[in-house]
């Protein structure tokens, strides 16, 4: 009969489910994106030990029951909110909202299928300085 090898402290194994609820709270914590190894880190400054490959089966898994989101170009997450909503984000302090754009959407993919495409992903990311950050350096004009 083979030995079961005794865990290291402060890894002791849990539950996807419970991992993934774990790592909701992380990045709703957050005021910024996450990546994958920001939530790696998150997870040892509280004494927890996570490997990264556990991450990445979490995210994959929150993404696909439409909990998270992936911001394509920053390689980050967050809290997903509708399909038809569009993630704007401060290249500087990293502060993230989403805005509606429903009819953007549709019009787009619209478009894309009468060219002949099917089962779309559209995403939709949008990066720019935050009013926060522009006041702070003094590039902030009337109009916002």
């Amino acid at each position: 009969m083979p030995q079961m090898k005794p865990q290291a402290a402060g890894n002791t194994r849990r539950a996807p489910r419970e991992l993934d609820d774990e790592i909701v709270k992380i990045i709703q914590g957050s005021r910024k994106p996450l990546s994958a190894y920001d939530i790696v880190d998150s997870f040892a400054r509280r004494r927890k030990r996570i490997v990264p490959s556990q991450v990445y089966r979490c995210l994959q898994r929150l993404q696909e029951l439409g909990e998270i989101r992936r911001i394509e170009s920053l390689r980050a997450f967050c809290v997903a909110g509708e399909r038809r909503e569009a993630v704007v984000y401060c290249e500087e302090c990293g502060t993230h909202t989403t805005i509606c754009i429903g009819e953007v959407v549709d019009t787009v993919e619209e478009a894309v299928r009468a060219q002949g495409f099917d089962e779309l992903k559209t995403i939709v990311e949008v990066s720019g300085r935050c009013e926060k950050c522009r006041s702070e350096s003094g590039t902030i004009d009337e109009a916002g």
